[in-house]
């Protein structure tokens, strides 16, 4: 069997900029072990995965003369070609593309279908060719050297499945997939000292010394009224592999992929013809090769096999905030003995909901540096994406040897589990009364074992951390800044409060010492009704995404449960009777530092208040020196608070009175006693 190889890369396709980009699905193509974010997601058939690279090694497009009305300029090219040129390209169409997320599990399927062509070629090539277009006088005895002349091209369908896992708490996540591939048609040509020498006769005006073979499989859907598609091919097979692994280490992702180790057979239906030692007139070369290869070639040929490029991904990426990313990447590509070497460093900037702009700095051995951009466009559940490793390619088509590019559509539906993120514990930070004015913003804890309240034994150094995001739970979005309190809770359902805190962005982690006892953890923002969840600091680790809903918003009133880590939705009048039995702090989520007075105002202060003037408090805010949300906060208000009203001062904020002070509070958070 041969193995047919060209000695040029049968894979013009670099994708650099598409590493940087985030939750595009078709990402796992460079590492299978990338999952989607979406809990499911389906790609818009024949538009899911479109790509497409061309190189010329010599001239441009506009050098060639395609933008002429007469082109192409065969002559006009050859003043730009070197003695051996080399021209590649490659193009892919996905024609389904579908994935999901099980569990810690992802599973993909795609099918699609992949064309390369390259072709080695001397400048006499274009020189002959070009005086044949226009019919110029070649002497007689003029000789052209094709001797240097091979190309090759293949079409093959791929059906690739996937499955990728994640490991250790999500820190590591492994994938791989399997590819079946299915032949269509390949040609491959190699000359052996082929020339075209200029005979003095009028039919047959070149003699060829030499020869040059063409193998074929496949060229029987040129036959006339054959189908040039087939669905599952013949016998020509072939199986390829793609391995991936990536690490996440808090904000910092490391990967690492190695893709395409395979090679396709082809075996059945392979044509040999060989043009070599025949007096032949220039118009009838190429149509008679042609024809030979569809209706009279060698049906017995050897079969042969074209082996894949094998590409090699390693790099890593790291978030910073929320809405930028920083990434690098190495390519090396491995074939037929020959290694290139490609690099690429990439920004991404979020914009927010919709638009993610990606810009990257890609190094190729062969093409040179080049500036990328890209862009993916999120209308839920529509997402387009976009990117090129040149950019210059895509505005300047005619003045670039080379272009890459590659766009789709998918459709992405629901969230997949959050990811797990690796951060650092403070084992030995001194315990802090809850409510200290000097306690520290984040992670301030008094910590805990099975006696409630009293301090942990010096030789107890078992950790439990609940890690916890929070988002809106109608679009997705991080929220900017949140409140977390959590209590213990002891035999009779009273409640101990242990940690407060307020974080500026939208994740948190919290340390415990490990014990077997009830805890309660409620989540805050601004805007938004909170959130609790029962649980036990019984082991390593906890994670929970908290999706906050409007704070107008209160689901049905299911009964609270006790079930470690399921989450408690309670209704106004619930959040008020648990407010009433707990001890310690009362916080919102309005925004005041946390050294500022928190104490909640008791309700017998208004009892000589007249009834019809007496308003109380429906769900916990603030008393604030003036009609705006960003106003000083004079004191935190509790469920049950009553106040006395002086002024109805617009339809966002009522004047009231407490303990002898004016103030501001929200109207719709104010209910007449009556």
């Amino acid at each position: 069997m041969l193995t047919f190889s060209n000695q040029t890369d049968l894979s013009a396709q670099r994708q650099m900029t598409l590493g940087a980009f985030q939750n595009v699905p078709q990402q796992n193509q460079i590492n299978p072990a990338i999952s989607s974010e979406s809990k499911w997601y389906v790609g818009i058939p024949l538009l899911s995965g479109l790509s497409a690279s061309y190189r010329n090694s010599s001239f441009t497009p506009a050098q060639f003369g395609l933008n002429q009305p007469g082109g192409p300029d065969f002559l006009q090219a050859a003043a730009f070609a070197d003695s051996i040129n080399y021209v590649s390209g490659e193009a892919y169409v996905e024609d389904l593309a579908f994935g999901i997320n099980v569990g810690k599990n992802f599973f993909s399927l795609s099918i699609g279908e992949r064309f390369m062509a390259n072709m080695q070629y001397p400048r006499e090539l274009l020189n002959w060719i070009g005086l044949e277009r226009t019919k110029a006088e070649i002497p007689y005895g003029e000789t052209f050297d094709l001797g240097d002349w091979n190309f090759s091209a293949s079409h093959y369908r791929e059906i690739a499945l996937g499955f990728g896992s994640k490991l250790f708490n999500d820190k590591l996540s492994l994938g791989g997939r399997a590819k079946l591939l299915l032949g269509q048609a390949s040609v491959q040509g190699q000359s052996y000292n082929m020339r075209l020498w200029r005979r003095p006769d009028f039919d047959y005006n070149y003699e060829i010394t030499g020869r040059m073979d063409i193998m074929a499989s496949g060229f029987e859907h040129f036959e006339e009224g054959a189908s040039f598609i087939q669905p599952f091919g013949k016998a020509n097979k072939g199986v390829a592999f793609d391995l991936g692994a990536q690490l996440q280490l808090g904000n910092l992702r490391i990967f690492a992929s190695v893709t395409d180790l395979g090679r396709i057979q082809w075996n059945q239906n392979n044509t040999l013809t060989s043009v070599s030692d025949i007096a032949v007139d220039a118009d009838e070369i190429f149509e008679s090769t042609k024809h030979n290869l569809t209706y009279e070639g060698d049906r017995g040929a050897t079969a042969f096999s074209t082996e894949l490029v094998t590409k090699i991904y390693g790099g890593g990426q790291i978030e910073i905030g929320k809405r930028h990313a920083l990434s690098v990447m190495v390519n090396p590509r491995l074939h037929l003995g020959r290694t290139e070497m490609n690099g690429s460093a990439a920004y991404r900037f979020h914009t927010g909901k919709v638009l993610d702009l990606i810009a990257s700095y890609n190094v190729s051995e062969e093409r040179g540096n080049q500036i990328g951009f890209g862009a993916t466009v999120n209308l839920k559940p529509v997402q387009i994406y976009f990117a090129t490793d040149k950019a210059t390619s895509v505005f300047s088509r005619n003045s670039q040897k080379d272009f890459q590019f590659v766009a789709g559509i998918n459709l992405l539906f629901g969230k997949a589990d959050i990811p797990k993120k690796d951060f650092a514990l403070e084992p030995d930070a001194l315990p802090v009364t809850p409510m200290s004015k000097d306690a520290a913003a984040n992670n301030t804890i008094a910590p805990m074992d099975d006696n409630m309240g009293a301090a942990p034994k010096a030789e107890y150094e078992k950790y439990f951390t609940f890690y916890g995001t929070v988002v809106d739970d109608e679009t997705d979005e991080p929220l900017d800044a949140i409140y977390v309190d959590i209590y213990v809770l002891g035999p009779d359902e009273e409640k101990e409060l242990i940690h407060t805190s307020r974080y500026p962005g939208h994740t948190f982690n919290v340390p415990l010492f490990q014990n077997n006892l009830d805890h309660e953890i409620s989540v805050g923002s601004y805007g938004y009704g909170r959130q609790t969840l029962r649980f036990t600091a019984d082991r390593d680790l906890l994670i929970h995404e908290f999706r906050m809903s409007d704070g107008y918003w209160a689901p049905e009133e299911p009964p609270i449960s006790t079930k470690s880590g399921e989450t408690v939705f309670a209704s106004l009048k619930e959040e008020a009777e648990i407010t009433f039995q707990t001890r310690g702090v009362d916080t919102d989520i309005l925004a005041a530092d946390i050294g500022e007075d928190l104490s909640t105002i008791p309700m017998e202060s208004m009892k000589s208040t007249p009834v019809e003037d007496t308003y109380e408090i429906t769900q916990r805010t603030s008393f604030r020196s003036l009609p705006d949300p960003q106003a000083t906060v004079m004191k935190r208000l509790a469920v049950g608070t009553k106040l006395e009203l002086l002024e109805k001062t617009d339809s966002d904020w009522w004047k009231m009175k407490l303990d002898g002070k004016t103030g501001y509070v929200k109207r719709r958070l104010l209910e007449s006693v009556q």
